[in-house]
């Protein structure tokens, strides 16, 4: 499991949903 990596996304807390599906797409890729 890859924690959650803050990176330029941080602003983009608005949009959790879309924050938590690319760090799931981010961890799957990586």
């Amino acid at each position: 499991i890859v924690k959650f990596r803050r990176r330029k996304h941080s602003r983009k807390q608005a949009g959790h949903r879309q924050w938590f599906t690319e760090v799931k797409i981010t961890g799957i890729n990586a």
